[in-house]
């Protein structure tokens, strides 16, 4: 803030980019779901569309129906299968 104004600005840097490394496939449909809100319709958000582009998911495979994460909230086992 300078003289009472405040002044916004983007930043010209480019993202960082990361690699998530072990992430359970109900966890990036957890991401794929928030990517969906964040990056159209009215609460898209460029910086987060950016961040997300250059950011690499390492999928673990699920072995095993495990319940945790985001399958909970979608109602699916880990793995992504329908019952169990």
């Amino acid at each position: 803030m300078r003289n009472g104004t405040v002044t916004v600005r983007e930043d010209d840097d480019p993202p960082p980019r990361y690699a998530f490394l072990g992430v359970r496939p109900c966890d990036l449909r957890a991401v794929a779901v928030q990517g969906w809100v964040l990056t159209g319709g009215a609460y898209a958000d460029s910086v987060y569309g950016l961040r997300r582009a250059s950011a690499f998911p390492v999928v673990a495979e699920c072995t095993e129906l495990c319940g945790r994460g985001a399958a909970r909230r979608f109602g699916r086992p880990c793995c992504g299968r329908r019952g169990g």
